[in-house]
C-alpha cells in the first residue's frame, strides 16, 4: 500500500514540475520574428516565427494577394495553409476564334437558310387595311379635349389665404427655435456636468498615482514590442517629382532617429520604385504577464477595471464599488 502511495505521489510530482517547467519555458524564453520584404512591380515578402531553437516554427511566403503558411513542429510539416491560387496551375488560355474564310470565285456563299422567305416578305392585307383606316380618320376626332377653365370665384375659394399661411409657417418655424435652444442647453448641461466629473476624477491623489503607473507599464511594453533590427532601403520615384521631393523630405525627419536603418534614395527624373525592407524582433509573454500582475495588484487599478466591466454590460455600479469609496473617504477623512 505504502509503494502504491509513494508511486502515486512522485508521479503527481513529476506532472507538476513538468507543468512547471513548460510555463517557465513559455513565459521565460521569446517567441521571435524575421520578416524580408521587396517591393517592384508587386510585393514579395516572407518571413517566419519560431520558439525554442525553431522547435515551433511557423513560416509564410507572400506575392502580391497569394500567401502561403507552413507550421513545422519539430523540424516536420504539421499545417499548410494558402491564400489565393498559390501551387495551383494557370488557366490555359482559351482558343483564339477562327478567321473568316475566303471565299473562292465560284463558290455560292448563301445557303438554303440564308434565303429569305417569299411569304414572311409580303405585307399581310389586315395591316395595310387598318393603316389605311388611319389614315382616313379626321385630326378633329384624334384631337384630346381641352380642360374646361373654373371661374375665377372657384379658383379664389381654392387658393389659401396667404396672411394665414405665413403666420402658421411663423409659428412652426418659432416652435423648432425653441426647440434646438433647448436641446442646445441640454447638450451644453451634459457636457459641463462630464467635464467636472473628468475634473473631479482627475484632481484624486489615487487616480493620479494610477494613471502615472499605467503610463509607466505602457512605455515599457513599447521598449518591448519595437523591432530589434530594421531596415528600408531602395530606391523612390513618383511620376510627379515635386511629389516624390515632398515624400522624401517627409521621411528625412525621422534620420535623427533612424539614420543608420533608413536608406532611401530618391529617384527624380523617372518613375521607378525598388525597396528592400527587413525586420526582426521578439516578443517575451513573462514580460506581459509582470505588466498585467503590476496592474491588477493597484487596487484602485482594479476598481476602474470592476467599473468599467459592468458599464460594458449595460449595468449601473454596484453597491460593494460604493461601500468602498465611502469607507475609503471616511478613512481619509478621519
Amino acid at each position: 500500500m505504502l509503494t502504491i502511495l509513494k508511486v502515486i505521489g512522485w508521479t503527481l510530482l513529476g506532472i507538476v514540475g513538468l507543468v512547471l517547467l513548460i510555463v517557465i519555458l513559455v513565459l521565460a524564453v521569446p517567441f521571435r520574428y524575421d520578416i524580408k520584404a521587396r517591393y517592384h512591380e508587386g510585393v514579395k515578402a516572407k518571413g517566419g516565427v519560431h520558439w525554442l531553437l525553431k522547435l515551433i516554427h511557423v513560416k509564410f511566403a507572400a506575392i502580391n494577394a497569394q500567401v502561403l503558411v507552413k507550421v513545422n513542429v519539430l523540424g516536420r510539416t504539421f499545417k499548410k495553409l494558402h491564400v489565393g491560387n498559390w501551387g495551383e496551375k494557370p488557366p490555359k488560355p482559351e482558343p483564339e476564334p477562327e478567321e473568316a474564310r475566303p471565299v473562292s470565285e465560284g463558290e455560292d456563299i448563301f445557303s438554303a437558310q440564308d434565303e429569305p422567305e417569299s411569304d414572311a416578305a409580303e405585307p399581310a392585307p389586315e395591316a395595310e387595311e387598318s393603316s389605311a383606316e388611319t389614315e382616313e380618320k379626321p385630326a378633329e376626332e384624334t384631337a384630346a379635349p381641352e380642360p374646361e377653365e373654373k371661374p375665377e370665384e372657384e379658383k379664389a375659394e381654392e387658393a389659401p389665404d396667404s396672411s394665414e399661411a405665413s403666420a402658421e409657417a411663423g409659428q412652426e418655424e418659432g416652435k423648432s427655435l425653441d426647440e434646438r435652444l433647448e436641446e442646445l442647453e441640454e447638450k451644453w448641461d451634459a457636457l459641463m456636468e462630464k467635464y467636472d466629473t473628468a475634473e473631479a476624477f482627475l484632481s484624486d491623489e489615487k487616480n493620479q498615482k494610477t494613471i502615472s503607473l499605467i503610463l509607466k507599464q505602457l512605455k515599457k511594453l513599447g521598449k518591448h514590442l519595437l523591432p530589434t533590427h530594421f531596415l528600408l532601403d531602395g530606391d523612390l520615384g513618383l511620376k510627379d517629382p515635386a511629389k516624390t521631393a515632398n515624400l522624401m523630405a517627409k521621411i528625412y525627419r525621422f534620420y535623427p532617429l533612424l539614420g543608420e536603418n533608413i536608406r532611401l534614395r530618391g529617384v527624380y527624373d523617372r518613375p521607378e520604385t525598388n525597396l528592400y525592407a527587413e525586420l526582426k524582433g521578439r516578443l517575451r509573454l513573462g514580460i506581459i504577464v509582470e505588466i498585467a500582475l503590476r496592474l491588477l495588484l493597484n487596487k484602485n487599478f482594479r476598481r476602474w477595471l470592476k467599473y468599467f466591466l459592468k458599464k460594458s454590460k449595460g449595468e449601473e455600479e454596484t453597491e460593494e464599488i460604493k461601500t468602498e469609496e465611502s469607507a475609503e473617504a471616511a478613512q481619509a477623512a478621519a
